[in-house]
């Protein structure tokens, strides 16, 4: 008599206390009846919540790039510098009054800041009085996040008066706009099928759009019930999940409460 496979399926709850240090990520053991046999067919996210926990100005975005023109030698030197500015959550009114000084390795310093609250212009400037003429164009994502364009601002110094630079642009405050679940165990033997109903192989198990206020929690149920098709069945005894930002960093939960629900599809022969 022939055995008939017969589908089942069940839930599982994701939280902190799942954190393996050894792995660094959050660690969901599959039961042992269904983890003993290659039976998984299906991981599908029901729901998750997680904090929006992620500081605007941070480590990533926390520095400038200059880079530095000599006009009587025609020489390029670029400088990629930390800025003073403190790492935190920033909001608009606060950023208003805020001031960003990079020092270069001449101890020449690079000073951003706001020139004009009201026409939300601002301002930068470097405090070089040499006479020597350099020339220095300032980029970098702390720049886009006071309001300047990608492309930066260029700081001519004849020496005696510095000349600043002005830009009309509003503060980038939308960050992060999405977070990332990634889950190694199905990167490649599972199909992913994302919130718009889209498939494809990848590490990254479902993007969460973070659409609340810093501190505020984000209840996310996907339009279509994010899955990662085998194509047939497969042995699996844990699944490890990383929350990434859109700069690939893991996310920092601050000691706020969080918890993801999955549903595992498998199957026993009878």
């Amino acid at each position: 008599m022939n055995s008939r496979p017969e589908e089942h399926s069940t839930y599982l709850r994701v939280s902190p206390d799942c954190w393996d240090e050894t792995t660094g990520s959050f660690r969901c053991n599959l039961p042992s009846h269904i983890s003993e046999l290659q039976r998984v067919k299906a991981v599908e996210l029901v729901s998750v919540t997680i904090p929006h926990t992620i500081y605007n100005i941070n480590s990533q975005n926390n520095y400038l790039i200059v880079d530095i023109f000599n006009p009587s030698t025609l020489q390029h030197e670029e400088q990629k510098v930390t800025s003073t500015l403190a790492i935190g959550h920033w909001t608009s009114s606060d950023f208003q009054s805020a001031i960003g000084i990079a020092t270069l390795d001449s101890g020449v310093q690079i000073i951003v800041a706001e020139a004009d609250r009201i026409s939300k212009k601002f301002q930068a400037w470097t405090n070089d009085t040499s006479g020597s003429g350099l020339i220095y164009t300032v980029s970098g994502p702390l720049m886009e996040m006071f309001g300047f364009p990608s492309a930066g601002a260029k700081l001519a110094n004849d020496g005696a008066t510095i000349t600043t630079t002005l830009a009309s642009f509003l503060p980038n405050f939308d960050y992060p706009s999405e977070v990332y679940i990634r889950c190694p165990q199905l990167s490649s033997s599972f199909l992913v099928i994302d919130s718009e109903g889209n498939g494809g192989q990848s590490e990254i198990f479902a993007v969460v759009p973070m659409t609340v206020a810093f501190g505020e929690h984000m209840q996310y149920e996907p339009r279509y019930h994010v899955q990662q098709y085998y194509g047939g069945y497969k042995a699996l005894s844990v699944l490890d999940f990383q929350f990434l930002d859109c700069k690939g960093q893991p996310l920092p939960f601050l000691g706020q409460s969080w918890h993801m629900t999955l549903r595992i599809y498998f199957t026993f022969d009878y």
